[in-house]
């Protein structure tokens, strides 16, 4: 079982399969992985906006943001404050996105680049 907080309503619930209903609003939520990172900075991976822009913490997209969160800005700290500063902020962003299609959509384009970036490389 673990305890989350719903990205539609925000109200915190516990969950004991990989996705379940919210109690509250009846959305699907889809529960985090179980590891370190998930404690340590109070949220699935840690991708807000992206998970809003895609609509699941699975999406291949995602897993370009968490290695380049994970493979470049953990190792400076500068990149660890602007983590820190994204976990404070992002979670409210990301709940405005997650409401709206045309939002969602918005986002995925401006995340784009980043997106084709991180590919080019080919590190990510």
């Amino acid at each position: 079982m673990v305890r989350v907080i719903c990205p539609h309503c925000d109200h915190e619930f516990t969950m004991n399969t990989s996705t379940a209903s919210c109690p509250y609003c009846e959305e699907v939520v889809i529960a985090p992985d179980d590891d370190d990172e998930y404690e340590e900075n109070g949220g699935g991976g840690g991708c807000f906006i992206a998970t809003a822009a895609y609509g699941s913490p699975q999406a291949v997209e995602i897993n370009l943001f968490r290695k380049w969160r994970d493979e470049s800005l953990m190792k400076t700290n500068s990149g660890k404050t602007l983590i820190n500063m994204y976990y404070t902020i992002s979670p409210s962003i990301a709940f405005v996105i997650s409401k709206s299609n045309y939002l969602r959509a918005i986002t995925r384009t401006a995340l784009q680049p980043f997106i084709i970036h991180f590919k080019k490389k080919q590190k990510y």
